[in-house]
């Protein structure tokens, strides 16, 4: 259907929210041993491609921002890194479902993992799926 092509394609663009600004854009990679993401953007603020901005308001920029301003998009592919508490959970791959008070919902991919909260600061966007 339109809605799931028009999902996917947010997924394999890395759609991000960048607090600072409060504008969606695109992930691109991560640089300086991984304290910085390089974005591009703005972008529409939906799925479907429809924004509040008209477009021709939208200019086009590349950002080297520090991680802790951009946020995954739903469905966006993360990994796990740093938890204490659920070690387990540390190299395991999902993507984010919800988001709330800086805390992602992520619905891992590995069988017999159920969902869990991770705090922001403990995931890494995936750009690279093998």
């Amino acid at each position: 259907t339109l809605s799931a092509t028009s999902a996917l394609k947010d997924v394999k663009e890395r759609r991000v929210f960048i607090e600072s600004r409060r504008l969606w854009f695109h992930a691109l990679r991560y640089e300086n041993e991984g304290l910085t993401c390089v974005v591009e953007g703005p972008v529409s603020a939906s799925a479907g491609g429809s924004s509040s901005l008209q477009e021709d308001q939208l200019k086009m920029v590349t950002l080297s921002l520090p991680i802790s301003d951009v946020l995954p998009g739903p469905g966006t592919p993360v990994v796990c890194q740093g938890l204490s508490e659920s070690i387990h959970l540390n190299g395991k791959i999902g993507d984010t479902r919800g988001f709330n008070k800086g805390k992602f919902e992520v619905h891992f991919e590995e069988v017999g993992f159920e969902p869990a909260i991770i705090r922001h600061e403990n995931l890494r966007i995936l750009f690279e799926l093998t």
